[in-house]
C-alpha cells in the first residue's frame, strides 16, 4: 500500500511498501501528483511490470552528460562540436532534472524554448537530440537506471533542404581579402587573429576535405612526392566498424600552400579547433559583406542581396566538389571526397548554370546531338 505525507517544506512524499519489492518512495510538489505516481507504480506492481527506477531518480542527466562526456565522447568523430553541445547542455535546466522525471515533455519544451532564442533550424535540435539519445542509452546501460530512453517519444523537427551553396561572383577573392592579415600604420593588424584560418580554406577548396578531416590532418601523413593526404579514419566509419580510410590527391596549388605552412610541433598540419573556425570563418564572411556593401555604396549600385550571405564553412565542401567533377567520374570523386554513397554524393556536386551550359558547348564542339 502507498502512503502519502507531507512534508516539513510542503513537498509531499509517497512510500510504497510490497512484500517481495524494494520500498520505493518520491516526493513532489503536490499531493495529486505524489497520489498519481504511487497508483502508477501499484498498479505495475499488480501486472508483474514492476521496474525499479531508485537509480533514476537519485541519478541527475547532469551527472549521465559528465559521464558520457568523461567516458564516450572521445569516441566521436565530430567530438570538438559534441562537447559545445554538452556544455550547452550542462548550463540548461535539462542537467537539473533526475533522469526519472526527464521526460520527452521536458525535452521538447526546451527544444521549443531553444529554436526561439538562438534562431537555429531543425538539423541543429536533431544533432542535440542525437547526443542526449546517445548519452541516455549510455547512462541507462552504465547506471543501471531501468527506463525507457524519452527521446523515443520526442517529436523531432523537419530537417531543412540541402545546401546547394556554393561561391557566387567575387565571393572568393572577397573572402580571402577578409581572411588576410595584413600590416597597417602602428603595428596594428587587420583580419583575423587566427593565421590558419586562410590556409584551412583555401586548402578546403583544392581537397573537398571535411572541416574534422583537415583539422585532424598531421604531417605524417602527407606524401608531398606522391601527393597524397591520407586520412585514417574518415567519417564515413561508424559504431563499432573499423575505421575507413582513403587517400586524398593533392594538386599542385595544394602543395603550394602546404609549403608555406609553418611546422607545428604537435604535429598538426591546421593546428586550430573547429569551434575557432567556424566563428573566424563566420565573422570574416561578415567583414567581406561589410567591405562589400561599403563598395556599392560609394559607387551608388546596390548591392547583390545573396552575396557574402548565408556562407557556411561546409559549403567550401560542395564548391570543392563541384569543380573536382570537372577532373574526375562520378566513382572516382566519390573516392576522393569519401562518400558511401552516391545519392549523398550527388547533394555536393552542385554545377552551376553557366557550367552546364559550358559543357553542352564542348559536347556539340564533339559530336551531333541530333545524330
Amino acid at each position: 500500500m502507498a502512503t502519502i505525507k507531507q512534508r516539513a517544506n510542503g513537498a509531499y512524499q509517497a512510500v510504497i511498501r510490497r512484500k517481495g519489492y524494494p520500498q520505493q518512495s518520491r516526493t513532489f510538489d503536490t499531493w495529486e501528483d505524489a497520489n498519481d505516481w504511487a497508483r502508477e507504480v501499484e498498479v505495475e506492481i499488480r501486472r508483474g511490470e514492476f521496474k525499479d527506477r531508485r537509480n533514476a531518480s537519485n541519478t541527475t542527466f547532469r551527472q549521465v552528460l559528465e559521464y558520457y562526456r568523461d567516458n564516450y565522447l572521445d569516441r566521436n568523430k565530430g567530438k570538438d562540436i559534441d562537447l559545445i553541445r554538452i556544455n550547452v547542455l550542462l548550463d540548461s535546466e535539462l542537467s537539473k532534472y533526475s533522469m526519472s522525471a526527464l521526460g520527452h515533455d521536458v525535452i521538447e519544451a526546451w527544444c521549443n524554448r531553444y529554436v526561439r532564442e538562438n534562431k537555429v533550424k531543425g538539423s541543429t535540435i536533431n544533432r542535440y537530440l542525437n547526443l542526449l539519445s546517445a548519452a541516455i542509452n549510455v547512462g541507462i546501460k552504465k547506471k543501471r537506471l531501468n527506463i525507457e530512453n524519452p527521446i523515443k517519444q520526442v517529436d523531432r523537427p523537419a530537417n531543412p533542404e540541402h545546401r546547394d551553396r556554393r561561391l557566387y561572383g567575387e565571393e572568393e577573392r572577397r573572402l580571402f581579402e577578409a581572411l588576410s592579415v595584413t600590416e597597417r600604420e602602428g603595428g596594428r593588424f587587420t583580419g583575423p587573429q587566427n593565421i590558419w584560418l586562410l590556409p584551412v580554406v583555401q586548402f578546403a577548396l583544392e581537397t573537398a576535405m571535411r572541416r574534422s578531416e583537415l583539422l585532424g590532418l598531421e604531417w605524417q601523413y602527407v606524401d608531398k612526392a606522391r601527393r597524397i593526404a591520407h586520412i585514417p579514419d574518415t567519417k564515413i566509419g561508424k559504431g563499432d566498424e573499423a575505421p575507413v580510410s582513403r587517400d586524398v590527391p593533392l594538386s599542385q596549388r595544394a602543395l603550394e600552400i602546404l609549403e608555406g605552412l609553418p611546422r607545428d610541433i604537435g604535429g598538426k598540419v591546421f593546428p586550430t579547433t573547429t569551434d575557432a573556425v567556424k566563428k573566424g570563418f563566420s565573422r570574416a564572411v561578415s567583414r567581406a559583406r561589410k567591405v562589400y556593401e561599403a563598395e556599392c555604396k560609394n559607387n551608388k549600385e546596390t548591392p547583390l542581396a545573396r552575396m557574402l550571405c548565408d556562407l557556411h564553412f561546409h559549403d567550401l565542401r560542395h564548391e570543392a566538389t563541384s569543380r573536382l567533377a570537372k577532373v574526375y567520374d562520378i566513382r572516382q570523386l566519390a573516392k576522393v571526397g569519401g562518400w558511401r554513397d552516391l545519392n549523398t554524393l550527388a547533394r555536393y556536386y552542385n554545377p552551376t548554370s553557366d557550367e552546364l551550359v559550358e559543357k553542352l558547348r564542348r559536347h556539340e564542339g564533339t559530336s551531333s546531338l541530333g545524330s
